[in-house]
């Protein structure tokens, strides 16, 4: 209901000027092209991954792209071993936002969903990421090769993302 409400009323809400439906055409566009990177102004562009049923758009300055890639490292890197990372990050959308976490200490790969399963696996063998990031069905599939022999990555922590995480489904990612 909330969600509803925000986009409804995106115009008003939003401190940037930048109107909804010039937001929603270029989000998109970026998903249509696969190609995230065009912003509006110094503002990036991104929908939601739409976990509850209804995708959101979301805009970000770059001073936010900064807040939060600090706190997404600040709660995703393990405690005590902050430096020299590999996410590996599965979802159907790259956005600016994301690649705001590559750094001297961690490097971000964008694994795109709409690509083959069989590519991300051979993409991951030469990519063994500490910090693994994407829905349950693709962990799953991650799982499958893992347990199969035809991967062998150790990540140090695994985090499910844009769909709904099951017992049963927990159990066997572990």
């Amino acid at each position: 209901l909330v969600k509803n409400s925000m986009m409804e009323n995106f115009d008003t809400l939003n401190t940037q000027g930048i109107k909804r439906d010039e937001a929603l055409n270029l989000a998109i566009e970026s998903e249509r092209t696969r190609d995230f990177t065009p912003t509006i102004g110094k503002v990036s562009v991104g929908l939601s991954s739409g976990t509850s049923g209804h995708r959101g758009l979301f805009i970000i300055s770059e001073k936010e792209r900064m807040e939060w890639a600090g706190a997404v490292l600040a709660k995703l890197l393990p405690k005590g071993h902050i430096l020299h990372h590999k996410v590996a990050f599965f979802l159907r959308a790259d956005n600016n936002l994301y690649e705001t976490v590559n750094s001297s200490v961690l490097t971000f790969a964008f694994f795109d969903l709409l690509k083959p399963m069989e590519e991300h696996i051979e993409r991951l063998k030469s990519f063994p990421p500490t910090l693994l990031v994407g829905p349950p069905s693709v962990l799953k599939e991650i799982a499958r090769a893992q347990e199969s022999g035809e991967l062998n990555i150790h990540p140090e922590k695994i985090i499910s993302v844009a769909e709904v995480l099951n017992a049963s489904d927990e159990r066997y990612i572990k």
